[in-house]
């Protein structure tokens, strides 16, 4: 047991100087997105997010997605409001709108 916590201590301590406890990390930037989802990138969230079908797709899970898809390394830090609608078609289109912050999601 003892040799147990020695390797946590040792593993935790290596990493805390990594950790964005830094203020080298970037401030989270405002967004505003209203993104049209196709029927292809809902079953895309599903796999990618480990949903268990479009229905289960939250607003705050497609707003993610929709902003990374246009903002590539940038995550959704915040989401201060969201607006998202599913098609009453399965073949139909899907609509988020949100705002919040966003960033880098990890210190350089």
């Amino acid at each position: 047991m003892a040799a147990r916590r020695t390797l946590f201590a040792i593993v935790l301590a290596s990493i805390l100087p990594t950790a964005c406890a830094s203020t080298n990390c970037p401030t989270p930037e405002p967004f505003t997105i209203d993104e049209s989802l196709t029927p292809e990138q809902l079953d895309e969230i599903v796999t990618d997010y480990g949903l268990l079908s479009r229905e289960t797709i939250g607003c705050e899970t497609a707003c993610d997605y929709g902003y990374r898809r246009t903002n590539g390394r940038m995550e959704v830090a915040s989401v201060d409001s969201c607006s998202f609608s599913l098609p009453m078609n399965p073949n139909g289109v899907a609509q988020v709108s949100c705002s919040g912050k966003a960033d880098e999601g990890f210190c350089e």
